[in-house]
């Protein structure tokens, strides 16, 4: 079984960051809800390349949670 770390997660950080800033769709998702859901997808596969147990069923971890959260 793979675990999780804080340096996976602190690896996550940057891309996650990044993309969040500079997403035009995330800043304003109000009107585009199936876009916005759309690019939060794509950042969820890249964060699983990094951080493959933390998407991995466990519920605790971050970003997992927080990317199934994001509009809600």
């Amino acid at each position: 079984m793979l675990y999780s770390s804080i340096d996976l997660w602190l690896r996550t950080l940057h891309p996650y960051g990044l993309h969040v800033s500079e997403s035009k769709i995330l800043s304003d998702p109000d009107d585009r809800e199936d876009k916005a859901l759309a690019e939060l997808g794509v950042l969820a596969d890249e964060l699983k390349k990094i951080d493959p147990p933390a998407f991995d069923g466990y519920i605790g971890f971050i970003w997992a949670e927080f990317l199934d959260r994001w509009l809600w």
